[in-house]
């Protein structure tokens, strides 16, 4: 279970440095990206 949630904040790290092209081709729009990463970094505020 620890490792589970270690990985998900993990991926969410991961989408957070993401561009808005990266996302896109894996089929995610910046703010659903957001959403998710802010779920594990609350405070998460992407540059524009």
């Amino acid at each position: 279970m620890i490792v589970a949630k270690y990985e998900k904040r993990r991926t969410r790290i991961h989408l957070s440095k993401l561009g808005v092209e990266e996302l896109r081709d894996i089929g995610l729009t910046p703010d659903q990206a957001d959403s998710e990463i802010r779920k594990s970094l609350p405070f998460f505020e992407r540059s524009r």
